[in-house]
């Protein structure tokens, strides 16, 4: 390169030093406000911010022909990277000398995150960088084993999700997973998930009184988990089946209770636990129970009690209309009227806010995406939708199932009066928060205040879910707020997000986030439909494997629910511990080349 193009080059790194100083001037009095661990970070994030106000790619190919760095991955110490560039451009024009002394902070930067990572989520298993956060299934209430195989496998965080169930089923989930720590000597981080203003689908026309219990099996069929019951007369989950405590009390261990199910097959079941109020049973064939069916042991009998009735679902598929209403009506499917007319699907909205707001030929998405509409028809009290996308052969669309309008600006902001009346339970009980739908700063303050009239705001963790395009649009606002707190995390929580921001923008979207949290020094965790496809079927896909791959950027992985979770944590575990060495964050790690051995046995 010639000297007037390096004078060129020494006078643009100098310029683009000057700026990001000026910005941390006048960042000043924000900076001042974060809490003492984050103000090197947060100085470190305000320049990060306005060094991407700049189109760098010509400044950035000069450093490249130089060999120098190219500041792609200079997030954690922008204002020092750009300094020792400046420093060998002047070295080449013989300005001053190289100081061999001055040293980038990366080591330093790399140590402030993995402090920052174990504050908010505890200890990470010692054999990866990234931690394991698993969603709690319902059934794991009445099935402690469930907890123990995700614990055994790698699990390092418990997520509760606050929109599903009640606090009496959070606090057995919590009950269990602390009665299993001393077990298998490791501390298990709860974290619970607020609700938030998340618009859903409202509730279906009731079906049945059955439950269906049946065995988990692997993908050969074989039996991991016996179909496993809880008769209690208070129950609270799936699985509990209510009877009277008289008829428990006098069961024992090891007692076979026999009844014919609801289907008329003979079925038996073994006594495996007794708690006095309540006992487990287990067998090993699918039983359909229902109200008022006889259980005998002994030769004493008993009737089940009223069981709830189960939700019925609505089929869907392209050229379908769907009704949503904003009355709370139950959801009915597509039927005949009397005049031989076709009536369509209708279903409520838990928000009246949509139907103030949206326009005709609006997008429509349903259950993270898995039904795709359009408003062809819309006024106060309900809006028609004509879908038009669905897998082949349609989808069933079920009560509490999430609906985003991405073409529509809906005023969802701030936490509902459910998220405050969980926020009781949850800072008695977690060690993290994890904050739905937050959109703005103002948000992260209004959370803050509360945790401060609580005592806890500095001692509990908080996770902002980055899931819509304002979120992601106002993230440096956002995490300048959240960083008066000490303990405080970036969820992208894609499953939302990928709808809001659109298939085609995802990708990018993430990798910025990505960044803007690494130079904030602020843990990520990677979330949803990780390892779906195995957790519901037990095989992964190839892209899910390759997910995995770009997990390995973040500080913490999301698994959601499945049969086959288990195994998923089992290979996350290994594929993790193995792949670190090759990926550290956003940099390639360059191992000695190893051969595959010839036999994987």
């Amino acid at each position: 390169m010639k000297t007037k193009q390096l004078k060129k080059l020494h006078a643009q790194l100098e310029t683009l030093i000057f700026f990001l100083e000026e910005s941390q001037r006048a960042y000043r009095k924000k900076i001042k406000k974060t809490h003492p661990s984050h103000t090197e970070s947060t100085k470190n994030l305000v320049h990060y911010l306005a060094l991407r106000k700049i189109d760098l790619a010509k400044t950035q190919g000069k450093l490249e022909i130089l060999g120098l760095s190219r500041l792609a991955r200079s997030e954690s110490y922008v204002l020092d990277g750009l300094r020792k560039s400046r420093e060998h451009v002047s070295a080449l024009l013989e300005k001053e000398k190289v100081n061999l002394n001055f040293e980038i902070p990366s080591a330093k930067n790399r140590l402030k995150l993995h402090h920052n990572t174990t504050d908010l989520l505890g200890d990470i298993d010692s054999k990866r960088r990234v931690g394991i956060m698993v969603t709690m299934p319902s059934e794991s209430v009445t099935n402690p084993k469930i907890i123990s195989a995700f614990m055994q496998q790698g699990m390092d965080v418990a997520r509760v999700n606050c929109a599903h169930d009640t606090s009496a089923e959070w606090k057995a989930i919590i009950d269990q997973i602390k009665s299993l720590e001393d077990k298998f000597d490791k501390k298990v981080t709860i974290s619970m998930d607020l609700a938030g203003p998340k618009v859903r689908t409202g509730a279906m026309t009731p079906g049945p009184a059955v439950r269906k219990i049946k065995p988990m099996r692997d993908v050969y069929g074989n039996i991991k988990i016996p179909a496993t019951v809880r008769l209690t007369e208070a129950p609270m989950a799936h699985n509990d089946i209510p009877v009277p405590t008289k008829w428990i009390k006098k069961l024992q261990i090891g007692d076979t209770v026999k009844l014919w199910d609801a289907r008329g097959k003979k079925r038996r079941f073994i006594v495996t636990e007794y708690h006095g109020d309540h006992a487990v049973i287990q067998g090993m064939q699918t039983t359909y129970f229902e109200t008022g069916l006889r259980l005998q042991s002994h030769g004493q009998v008993t009737q089940i009690l009223n069981l709830p009735n189960l939700e019925t679902a609505i089929h869907l598929q392209s050229g379908d209309l769907l009704v949503l209403h904003k009355e709370q009506i139950w959801g009915k499917t597509a039927r005949l009227h009397e005049s031989g007319q076709p009536i369509p699907a209708q279903i409520s909205c838990t928000s009246p806010v949509p139907f103030k707001h949206v326009r005709i030929q609006d997008r429509v998405f349903f259950d993270d995406g898995k039904i795709e509409g359009r408003v062809i028809r819309a006024s106060s009290k309900k809006m028609i939708i004509k879908i038009e996308t669905t897998k082949i052969g349609g989808v069933k669309l079920k009560t509490d199932k999430g609906i985003n309008f991405p073409d529509t600006d809906l005023p969802l902001v701030g936490l509902t009066k459910k998220d405050r009346q969980d926020l009781d339970f949850i800072t008695d009980h977690a060690h993290v928060i994890n904050f739905s739908f937050v959109n703005s700063a103002q948000d992260v303050k209004e959370l803050q205040q509360i945790l401060r009239e609580k005592g806890v705001l500095q001692n509990i963790g908080v996770v902002l879910k980055i899931e819509t395009k304002t979120a992601f649009n106002n993230l440096g606002d956002i995490l300048l707020e959240a960083m008066k707190m000490k303990k405080v995390g970036i969820m992208i929580a894609r499953g939302d997000l990928a709808i809001e921001v659109g298939w085609d923008k995802i990708g990018w979207v993430q990798q910025e986030i990505l960044s803007i949290c690494a130079a904030a020094h602020v843990p990520v965790i990677w979330a949803t439909q990780v390892f779906e496809n195995y957790a519901k079927n037990g095989l992964p896909s190839r892209s899910e494997i390759s997910d995995v791959t770009m997990a390995l950027k973040a500080e913490c992985v999301m698994l959601n629910k499945g049969p086959h979770i288990s195994g998923a944590i089992k290979l996350l575990d290994q594929m993790l511990g193995g792949m670190e060495k090759y990926q550290s964050k956003s940099h390639k790690m360059m191992p000695s080349l190893k051969k595959l051995p010839k036999s994987n046995r």
